[in-house]
């Protein structure tokens, strides 16, 4: 099965770049285990970044934000197997609210090849200690397909800012037209590298 990083175009209709969660609190969706989130949660687009509510809804924290029709039809492929949905509210910068959005919570698998993937890591003096040593960026990354006959849609670990996704979710999203969605084809073991 193929594999692909899941990004945003850079022409999206709505980004949403005001929430009522930081960066901090943000990180309770990137390592991959269930939340218990009570408080609600909301993010807001203003004038410069107002537009259409994709279905991989764009927003300043890098949360994967799943319209109801895309995890409608995930579920329907079979291919949701993992996520956590968290319900979030959605508004325009005029108030009106888009609803039925939901934080995407994909876990997170130790899927990389490290020994193949390219990357940088950040320095031994960068000035966030939690961050050094750890991976900067990923130029290359190589996945193990032997770790993924679960899953359709993970973070991988070691490098939590990344989203990928299989073949099938690929075709879910082309099939039916979504919108906010752009796919990367990345390399497995056994793949020749450049």
């Amino acid at each position: 099965m193929q594999w692909y990083m899941l990004d945003q175009p850079e022409e999206v209709g709505l980004m949403a770049v005001k929430a009522s969660i930081g960066l901090p609190e943000s990180w309770a969706f990137t390592v991959g285990q269930p939340v218990s989130w009570t408080d609600e949660i909301s993010f807001e687009a203003i004038p410069d970044s107002d537009g259409a509510g994709e279905d991989f809804l764009g927003n300043h924290l890098s949360l994967p934000i799943f319209s109801a029709r895309l995890r409608a039809l995930l579920a329907e492929a079979g291919v949701d197997q993992g996520i956590q949905y968290v319900p979030v509210r959605v508004f325009h910068s005029d108030g009106v609210e888009l609803p039925g959005y939901a934080i995407a919570n994909v876990p997170v698998v130790d899927a990389l090849d490290l020994g193949r993937s390219r990357y940088t890591v950040y320095p031994d003096d960068y000035f966030l200690e939690r961050r050094r040593g750890t991976i900067q960026m990923m130029l290359i990354p190589v996945l193990r397909p032997d770790r993924l006959s679960e899953y359709h849609v993970f973070r991988p670990k070691g490098f939590d800012v990344q989203i990928y996704c299989s073949e099938r979710f690929r075709e879910v999203v082309i099939s039916n037209s979504l919108t906010g969605c752009e796919f990367h084809k990345v390399r497995q073991v056994g793949d020749p590298m450049p």
